[in-house]
């Protein structure tokens, strides 16, 4: 009697996808994205890039820079110090944008953007910006993080080159309090996993793929925006791009796994359990493909090799509703009734609105004849939370007769026992 047939989704199973912060080591995410302005510019900012758009350049190429304060001495900036700090700023900048080199604005605390365009090369202009850094950094003791992007940079606006260098900053923000970073593939895939964090899955799908562009073989970028189009239910183009990462490295666990849910979500059990299988050969201490891969021999009815993949699940993750209500379920038909009600009992301590695992413990009593207010109880609750499932309304019915030849035996052997006396 499988009960999870369209109870199983991508919500209860998640994709697998890497952190942009695994294509770089020795790093620590930033507590503060300053990227999580672009979802809502300020004045500031929007002035900022009204200077820059209309700036009439005999060359048209510039560098745009974010420079963001963050500590003094692993210190909180004081306000006494804020203010010399922006003196310095604005001195340091003066200099080196004389003679209409360039543009700079305060967009907020201790955050300052620049664009400077008067340079031979890029080189040169790199090693002008790291040495003013540099400088800037050692007069007043402080920490300055920089992110720098490029104009022009494939189909970018000017306003694009400002969006750019905040990225840049976040990347750079990776590294610690003093470092400098140029806008590149990962930079947008950081981007993209703040937008992802944030439950922006559609604009988290459209950096993956200007991330792309600059980089077309990342198979982390391949993946992430296989997950997006995974989560929004544009399952083929999933299927596409975790496809397109096999193509580039053929053991690429998470591409594997992935591509074996989005076969279970479209209903191709056999390619999901090909796909699960050889995920699970390539490591077996994976929580979700060992739950999935359960759930799914369950579902074609091998109940004993899917209760060995989750009992492996729940070694690995205890505390899984899924693992525990699925496991329960197998239980239950296996009459394994003490461990089926361990199992349930455990799934709605974990999540109480869990319909399956109320009707499977009610079930569970009622086989038993125990506790037979409370099966009814658990099984008008399941039917509450999913009335249109039959099994549910089966199991109640089942109950509430259980529970009057209950009270019928009750009532005859009162009766006899007053005849005797």
């Amino acid at each position: 009697m499988n009960l999870i047939e369209n109870k199983f989704t991508s919500k209860e199973v998640d994709f697998l996808k890497k952190n942009s912060k695994d294509e770089v080591k020795e790093i620590t995410p930033p507590e503060f994205y300053l990227s999580d302005i672009l979802q809502n510019e300020t004045k500031e900012i929007n002035s900022f890039k009204k200077r820059l758009q209309s700036t009439q350049l005999i060359e048209d190429k510039f560098i745009c820079l974010i420079f963001k304060i963050s500590s003094i001495k692993g210190s909180p900036i004081k306000e006494k110090k804020s203010e010399d700090i922006d003196a310095l700023f604005e001195k340091s900048f003066h200099t080196l944008l004389q003679q209409d080199r360039g543009i700079w604005q305060r967009i907020d605390k201790n955050i300052y953007a620049l664009a400077f365009w008067d340079y031979d090369n890029k080189n040169k202009a790199k090693s002008i910006l790291k040495s003013l850094t540099e400088k800037m950094s050692t007069a007043m003791d402080i920490n300055i993080c920089v992110g720098a992007s490029w104009f022009p940079s494939k189909d970018c606006s000017k306003f694009d080159s400002f969006d750019n260098a905040v990225k840049a900053l976040d990347h750079a923000a990776f590294f610690g309090e003093n470092s400098f970073m140029f806008f590149d593939a990962i930079s947008i895939h950081i981007y993209g996993d703040r937008l992802y964090q944030l439950g922006h899955i559609e604009e988290a799908s459209i950096e993956y793929q200007k991330g792309l562009e600059l980089d077309e073989t990342n198979i982390i970028l391949i993946n992430s925006l296989g997950v997006c189009y995974g989560l929004i239910d544009m399952l083929d183009k999933a299927k596409d791009e975790f496809k397109k990462v096999l193509r580039i490295s053929s053991n690429e666990i998470m591409s594997i796994y992935n591509l074996g849910l989005v076969y279970d979500l479209t209903n191709e059990n056999k390619k999901a359990i090909q796909y699960l299988k050889k995920a699970n050969s390539i490591d077996n201490n994976i929580f979700e493909i060992e739950l999935l891969l359960g759930r799914m021999l369950y579902k074609t009815d091998e109940p004993k090799r899917a209760l060995y993949h989750l009992k492996k699940a729940l070694k690995l993750k205890s505390e899984s509703a899924s693992a525990l209500r699925i496991t329960g379920e197998i239980l239950l038909e296996q009459n394994k009734l003490p461990e089926a009600v361990s199992n349930f009992s455990k799934a709605i301590k974990l999540n109480p609105s869990d319909s399956i695992s109320l009707s499977g413990l009610a079930k569970a009593y009622e086989i038993q004849n125990k506790n037979i207010d409370i099966a009814l109880s658990f099984a008008k609750k399941s039917v509450k939370l999913d009335p249109d499932n039959p099994i549910f309304k089966t199991r109640l019915t089942e109950i509430y007769i259980k529970k009057e030849l209950n009270q019928a035996s009750c009532q005859t052997q009162n009766d006899q026992k007053i005849k005797s006396a």
